[in-house]
Parts: C-alpha cells; sequence; structure tokens
C-alpha cells in the first residue's frame, strides 16, 4: 500500500499540470459522496475514497500516455482495478448524484422557505387576533366599570332616597304621637266639662 502510493505521488508530482484540474474537481466528488455516505465508519469511507481517487489519477495518466517512462517496481502493482471507462461512469454517475443532491437541497430550501412564510403569516395573524383580543377586553372592561359606576351613582341616589323615607316617617310618627297627645288632652278637659256640668 505504501509503495503504491509512493508511485501514485511520484506519477500525479510528476505530470501535475495535466491532471490537476480534472484531479481535483473529481476529488470534490469523491469528498462529496463521502460525505454523504449512510457509513458511519469513517475509515472505511476514506479507504474508499482514496481507492476511486487512485483509480482515476492513474487509469487518467496511463489512458493519457504522459507517463510511461516512469514503471513501477512491481508492473502488476496497478493492475488491479484500472478501468477507465467505469471510473468515467463512475464520474458521471458522482455528478448525476451531486446534481441530485443539489435538487434535493434545492427542494429543501423551497420547502425550509414556503415553511417560513407560513409560520411568519400565522405569527402576524395570531398576534392580530392578540391585538383584537386585547381590544375588546379593554372595551368590555371599561363597559363593566361604568355601569359599575352607574350602579353605584344609582346605590347612592337609592339610599338617599331611603333615608329621606327614614326622615318622612320619623316626621309622621311624630305627628302621629302629638296628634295622641292632643286627643289625649282634648278628652281630658272635655270630660272635665262634663264634670263641671250642673248635676240635674
Amino acid at each position: 500500500m505504501r509503495e503504491r502510493r509512493q508511485s501514485l505521488a511520484e506519477r500525479i508530482a510528476h505530470d501535475k499540470p495535466l491532471v490537476e484540474n480534472r484531479v481535483s474537481a473529481y476529488w470534490k466528488l469523491v469528498l462529496l459522496d463521502a460525505q454523504n455516505t449512510a457509513d458511519s465508519h469513517w475509515e472505511t469511507v476514506w479507504a474508499k475514497a482514496l481507492a476511486a481517487f487512485t483509480r482515476f489519477a492513474v487509469a487518467y495518466i496511463d489512458a493519457n500516455h504522459q507517463v510511461t517512462q516512469i514503471q513501477p517496481s512491481n508492473p502488476t502493482q496497478f493492475a488491479n482495478g484500472l478501468n477507465p471507462q467505469q471510473d468515467s461512469d463512475q464520474l458521471r454517475a458522482l455528478k448525476r448524484q451531486h446534481e441530485d443532491l443539489g435538487h434535493d437541497e434545492e427542494a429543501r430550501i423551497a420547502r425550509n422557505e414556503a415553511a417560513e412564510k407560513s409560520l411568519e403569516s400565522r405569527e402576524v395573524q395570531l398576534d392580530q387576533q392578540a391585538k383584537e383580543f386585547a381590544i375588546m377586553i379593554d372595551k368590555q372592561t371599561h363597559s363593566i366599570l361604568q355601569r359599575a359606576e352607574e350602579l353605584g351613582l344609582q346605590m347612592q341616589q337609592a339610599l338617599a332616597a331611603a333615608d329621606r323615607a327614614r326622615d318622612s316617617i320619623k316626621l309622621h310618627e311624630d305627628r302621629i304621637a302629638q296628634l295622641e297627645s292632643r286627643s289625649g288632652e282634648l278628652d281630658a278637659l272635655k270630660q272635665q266639662q262634663i264634670d263641671a256640668l250642673p248635676k240635674a
């Protein structure tokens, strides 16, 4: 494995201007695929990504015959897994996957924006309902206080009328008592006058 990485590094270093741009783009897609994999073991993900990167870089260099003068110590070292057509298919598949991820992200963003707009609309609606409820409560409170004030005034008037009625009753009672007293005096005077008449 170490010899493979070293030989690969020598090839890429020798022909770096040729493969830099396309390998960099492919490597970004490989990392994107690794980040979106469901495999929780990152060592396995990294090994898969490195293997895919290795296959692509070596296949690309060999396919273009740019470094044929550099031969690995073991001619069969890179024989396994070299399939330019498969690597090209994998690259297109990764690109399609990247596009699908982009479409999914756009759809997710659209759903989030729609949810945010719906939430904002609901918040505005609730705020308006709260304001209307507060106004209604304020009106009802004012009406209740006004009615209570009116009832208090009516109670005061009723109490004042009751006081006047008691005073009037007291006056009548005093007048009746005076009349009864005067009637008793008249009866006594009458009886005296009768007693004073000469007897036959």
